[in-house]
């Protein structure tokens, strides 16, 4: 048997980017490693910079719609030497990566890696790790 499509009519074309009008999607990802100052994966990052130990300033290809209304989500492999060690044992508390407060625009974020207290008996410091993770989720411009 024969199957047939009727069409009556074909509206216009949708507007917009794909990405801006589904929500859930990550609209920026990187892999970073901090040690080796190499990415690893990305997408929507034109580029990236050690500012200093422990901070890496990323540039978006595509700016967000707002600095401060998307969710930034980072992680970190705890490891300063491609996994024989961890970065941070458990006298100083493990490696925490969070988005770092300075300079934070539409089209750049920082992220900030370090391990224990920052003061105090056995205090930590920012660490370089082989693995920093990053994603972006919210609206582009």
């Amino acid at each position: 048997m024969t199957s047939t499509i009727r069409v009556t009519s074909v509206g216009p074309a949708p507007t917009g980017t794909t990405t801006n009008l589904m929500n859930g999607l990550a609209k920026a990802l990187l892999s970073y490693d901090q040690r080796n100052a190499t990415t690893d994966s990305s997408f929507n990052i034109s580029s990236v910079a050690d500012e200093t130990t422990g901070i890496t300033n990323i540039t978006l290809t595509t700016n967000t719609s707002s600095a401060t209304d998307r969710i930034v989500l980072c992680s970190c492999w705890n490891t300063d030497d491609d996994g024989s060690t961890e970065a941070g044992g458990d006298v100083r508390g493990f490696v925490t990566t969070c988005q770092h407060h300075s300079n934070n625009t539409t089209s750049r974020y920082d992220i900030e890696t370090a391990y224990g207290s920052y003061n105090g008996v056995g205090a930590g410091d920012h660490v370089d790790t082989d693995g920093q993770r990053s994603a972006i989720y919210g609206d582009l411009a």
